[in-house]
């Protein structure tokens, strides 16, 4: 069920809620509603991520990282011949073991405004 297909069931639930008196209806069709949207915020978060436990990225490639601390790092690339991620911190680089990262995500692009 698409966002869209949701917005139509709590549409024919508020329907359903005043113009007749079996409200199960109702309540099922808000209750499936929710879900889907529940789901598609959780899907539109977690947007790009890919968690490592699915495979890690391609070496030498710009990615951001998420690690299992809760910090989001930028300016990383993945090392295949030493199996870590390598960090670009204030006077050098960093490593950083694949099981300390939850997920990457490939650079994005820069902001091209429409013209």
């Amino acid at each position: 069920m698409t966002i869209k297909r949701a917005l139509e069931w709590i549409k024919d639930a508020v329907f359903y809620v005043t113009h007749h008196s079996n409200k199960d209806i109702a309540v099922g069709k808000i209750k499936e509603a929710l879900e889907v949207i529940e789901k598609h915020i959780e899907q539109q978060s977690q947007q790009g991520w890919i968690p490592v436990s699915e495979r890690l990225p391609e070496p030498n490639k710009a990615i951001l990282i998420s690690t299992v601390d809760g910090k989001v790092l930028e300016l990383c690339s993945y090392n295949a011949e030493t199996n870590l991620l390598v960090v670009v911190v204030q006077g050098g680089t960093a490593t950083i073991e694949p099981q300390h990262v939850l997920a990457w995500m490939p650079k994005p692009k820069p902001y091209k405004p429409k013209e």
